[in-house]
């Protein structure tokens, strides 16, 4: 954590605002903003240890005796695999020598216009107390936080009456915040929201003309002065749900086509999708290919140096292709003739895995004996 690297003399410093670090999807930062290089310059910090290039999860590692560490990279290891909340919330102490200071660590995922997951945000906001709830203490301050959060949020009470909203929530259903409050939150939210158990949900935001956005819902119960919150996390999954009718379709269009088509890992050669070509042709079922066969598995005369030198070519010019002709050999045993096209297509984002293509046609349609 960013604080874990102060200089040990460091001298007292007041609330400087949210700082910000976004991470890409290794843990490495690649973005601060002013207050968090700010905390850093006022309390003698090594930039070199706490900005831009450093591995936020290797700053936690080594910051593992302190309170929140642990949590603070579990946190970070959710979010960049996507299995995380919406915002995950981590209380952490950072005390100077003559002050007692604590933080507030949430911690979100950050995607592209297809929902892939890119890397995390990282808020820290200092709060006056140990233990002290934000909301309870200082509204400014949760006020502030609530604004930050990249996701909509909806704070209801015990009635399903919303007493607090954010600024993406107004972006998100289309009205003011003064729309929104006072309503009840399944009006906003299609389906019996107030009557779940369940922490997470796909649900419809519901605007006011009517237009209703898939979303998906991060829940939680939390005390504020005694009395119920309802804390709904609302997250927009429509470019997700489209991008995941488009691969749905792209697999449907595969199996479609008459040529077999294996798509396997560029190092391992492992295959990670066999259409029903591939089935038909060699005679596996596709549980049988998938993850337990590899490219050299169904040839008769393509050695593995072969095939790594048609992949190297490949990496060499990746808007080529390699054509390859080969013997083959199906489960039954039965041998033929085939035409292997190598192709390695562009990641669908930067991050994204870039698998080998082969398109694979019977050339002969004969056994040989």
């Amino acid at each position: 954590m960013q604080h874990a690297e102060t200089g040990a003399n460091a001298e007292p410093t007041g609330s400087v605002g949210i700082e910000v670090a976004v991470l890409d999807h290794r843990g490495v930062i690649v973005a601060v903003n002013g207050p968090w290089t700010d905390f850093c310059d006022e309390n003698d910090g090594n930039p070199a240890l706490t900005g831009v290039g450093v591995d936020y999860l290797e700053v936690c590692h080594r910051a593992g005796d302190e309170p929140g560490a642990r949590e603070v990279a579990d946190a970070i290891r959710a979010a960049l695999t996507g299995d995380g909340p919406s915002a995950d919330r981590v209380h952490i102490s950072c005390h100077a020598p003559h002050e007692k200071r604590w933080f507030d660590v949430l911690v979100s995922s950050r995607t592209d216009e297809a929902a892939n997951v890119i890397g995390a945000t990282v808020m820290l906001a200092r709060v006056p107390e140990h233990r002290t709830d934000p909301v309870e203490s200082d509204p400014t301050l949760a006020f502030e936080i609530l604004e930050a959060c990249p996701d909509a949020l909806l704070v209801a009470d015990e009635d399903g009456l919303i007493q607090s909203v954010n600024r993406p929530a107004e972006r998100l259903f289309g009205c003011s915040r003064t729309e929104l409050l006072g309503r009840t939150i399944n009006t906003v939210l299609s389906g019996r929201l107030l009557e779940t158990t369940s922490s997470s949900l796909q649900l419809r935001a519901v605007r006011p003309d009517g237009w209703e956005i898939p979303v998906e819902v991060g829940l939680s119960l939390r005390d504020v002065k005694g009395e119920p919150r309802l804390i709904a996390a609302v997250r927009d999954i429509s470019e997700r749900l489209r991008a995941e009718r488009r691969t749905q379709l792209i697999h449907r269009s595969i199996d479609a086509a008459s040529d077999a088509i294996l798509v396997f890992d560029e190092d391992s050669f492992r295959f990670l999708h066999a259409n029903i070509g591939a089935v038909d042709m060699f005679g596996y079922r596709r549980s049988e290919l998938v993850g337990n066969m590899s490219a050299t598995d169904l040839t008769t005369d393509l050695p593995f140096p072969e095939l790594a030198s048609a992949i190297g070519s490949l990496r060499e010019r990746p808007e080529d292709h390699v054509r390859l002709s080969t013997g083959a050999r199906a489960k039954d045993g039965s041998q033929f003739t085939v035409e292997i096209q190598l192709n390695w297509p562009a990641p669908a984002s930067p991050n994204a895995p870039r698998p080998v293509v082969a398109v694979i046609r019977d050339l002969r349609g004969t056994t040989i004996r």
